[in-house]
C-alpha cells in the first residue's frame, strides 16, 4: 500500500468516526431539548385539560387548606411553580344543607348571581389551579386521605369494589352517564370510557372570577367534588369548558345539572353572563313542579 493510499484510508476512518460522534451528539441534544431542561420541554410534558378516571400511581403531595373570601392573587406562572411541599391536603367548603341545592333554592340563587362579561381569558393557565392540573405535579388529597377522583368514582359508580386495606383504591364499578345515559363499566386496570368532569370547568371559573383568587382558593375549587361528576369521555370532551348556553347534557339531566352549576357559582361567588343565566333559567324550568 502506498503512502497516498494509507493516508486516504486514514482520512476515511477519521471521517466515519467524526460522523458517528456528530450523530450521537445531535440525538443527545434532541433528547435534552424535548425532555430535560431544554426550551422544548413544554411540548412533550402532559398538560391535559381532561381528568381521566384512570388513577396515576404517583404519590399526591399538594395544597394546604385555604378559606375566606377571594382576594388578589399571585401571577399564574408563579402559582404553577410553587414547591410540591406546599401541597398536602386541601379542604374545599361544603354545603350547609346538602348539594346540589333543591330546584327552588337553585332558582332563588340564580337570581342573586352577578351578571358580568367574561374576563381575563387571555391569561388563563390550568397550572394556577394546582400543579396537577398542568401536568407538572401531583393532585392533592382530601381530608379523608383520598384524591377527589377516587371520591367521585365511589359516589357516582354503582356496584363499587374498593380496596380492603386502602379505601382510596376503586377497583371496579358501573357508571350510568348523567350527560348521555350511556352505561360504562369501570376497571382500574383497563382503558376507560369514563372521565371526571368539572361541571363548572376551570376555564369557565377563571373567566367568571377565579382569575382574581389566591392560588389556595383555586386549588380548593379544583378539588371540590361537588363540582365534579364521573361522565362519558366523549361527552366530557365535547363539553370542555363550555357554559350552559353553549352546551347542555341530555334533557332529563337539565334540572340536576343546572342546580349543581348554580350552586357552585353561588358558593364561590362567580359571575354569569346574560346568555348563561338565561340558559340556566331554561334548564331549571325543566325541574318537576313542587
Amino acid at each position: 500500500m502506498t503512502y497516498r493510499d494509507r493516508d486516504r484510508t486514514h482520512r476515511r476512518r477519521v471521517w466515519r468516526r467524526a460522523r458517528w460522534i456528530g450523530t450521537i451528539a445531535v440525538l443527545l441534544a434532541a433528547v435534552w431539548w424535548a425532555t430535560g431542561d431544554g426550551p422544548l420541554r413544554h411540548l412533550v410534558k402532559p398538560a391535559s385539560h381532561l381528568w381521566s378516571a384512570t388513577p396515576s400511581a404517583s404519590p399526591t403531595p399538594e395544597p394546604s387548606p385555604a378559606g375566606g373570601s377571594p382576594s388578589a392573587s399571585p401571577s399564574p406562572s408563579a402559582a404553577a411553580s410553587a414547591p410540591a411541599s406546599a401541597y398536602a391536603t386541601v379542604t374545599p367548603p361544603t354545603a350547609a344543607s346538602g348539594f346540589p341545592p333543591a330546584p327552588a333554592t337553585a332558582k332563588s340563587e340564580l337570581a342573586t348571581l352577578v351578571e358580568a362579561r367574561n374576563r381575563d381569558s387571555e391569561h388563563y393557565q390550568r397550572g394556577a389551579f394546582g400543579p396537577g392540573w398542568s401536568g407538572e405535579g401531583h393532585y392533592p388529597k382530601l381530608p379523608g386521605g383520598c384524591e377527589a377522583r377516587d371520591e367521585v368514582l365511589r359516589r357516582d359508580l354503582t356496584g363499587v369494589k374498593a380496596g380492603d386495606r386502602n379505601r382510596c383504591i376503586i377497583f371496579s364499578g358501573t357508571l350510568t352517564d348523567p350527560f348521555t345515559g350511556a352505561v360504562h363499566p369501570y376497571s382500574r386496570y383497563k382503558p376507560s370510557q369514563i372521565q371526571i368532569d368539572h361541571v363548572v370547568a376551570l376555564g369557565a371559573a377563571w373567566r367568571s372570577g377565579a382569575s382574581t383568587w389566591t392560588q389556595e382558593r383555586r386549588v380548593q375549587f379544583a378539588n371540590d367534588i361537588d363540582d365534579m361528576l364521573a361522565v362519558d369521555k366523549r361527552a366530557n370532551q365535547d363539553k370542555s369548558s363550555k357554559t350552559p348556553d353553549q352546551w347542555k347534557p341530555q334533557r332529563s339531566s337539565w334540572c340536576s345539572y343546572a342546580s349543581r352549576w348554580v350552586g357552585i357559582k353561588k358558593r364561590y361567588g362567580l359571575s354569569v353572563t346574560t346568555q348563561e343565566k338565561a340558559a340556566l333559567g331554561e334548564m331549571l324550568g325543566a325541574c318537576p313542579a313542587g
